[in-house]
Parts: C-alpha cells; sequence; structure tokens
C-alpha cells in the first residue's frame, strides 16, 4: 500500500492489505462483548438509584427509573437516552 491520493502522503509501513485487514479483525476478537458491559452498568445503575441527576433542566429522582436492554431509562412513562 504506498499509494496516496494526490496531495495527501502515506507511511512507509510495508504491509499487504491482507495483513492489514487480519490484525484489523484480530481486534475485535478481544473486543468486551456488549453483554458483560451492560452487566456492569446495571450494577453501577443499582447503585446510583437513590441519586438525582437533572434531565430537560430539572432534577429528578431516580428511584421509580427503569433500566432498559439498550441502556436507556424509562421513568415516568418516558424514555431517557441522555444518562447512558
Amino acid at each position: 500500500m504506498k499509494a496516496a491520493p494526490k496531495g495527501f502522503g502515506f507511511l512507509d509501513v510495508d504491509i499487504s492489505k491482507n495483513e492489514l485487514l487480519q490484525s484489523y479483525f484480530k481486534l475485535f476478537d478481544k473486543m468486551i462483548p456488549w453483554k458483560q458491559i451492560f452487566r456492569k452498568y446495571k450494577l453501577e445503575f443499582e447503585r446510583c438509584r437513590i441519586k438525582t441527576s437533572t434531565v430537560q433542566n430539572r432534577k429528578i429522582s431516580l428511584k421509580d427509573a427503569k433500566l432498559l436492554e439498550d441502556g436507556s431509562l424509562e421513568l415516568n412513562g418516558q424514555r431517557i437516552y441522555s444518562l447512558r
């Protein structure tokens, strides 16, 4: 890969496209699964339930909030994405 569009430079690393792609896809094998991340997030959410937060410039209690699978909260029939 020793070409670049006009006006741009390139790295002088000698690597084939296949090698580059293989090393890139290996990074995905090392990623933490969403299920594991969400489990930790859920534990943290339960610890913070007694606190208040600011939503649309209003202080609200998280006491009755429900944590949804996508990480958003449901509170008083409203879905809140901004606290993820």
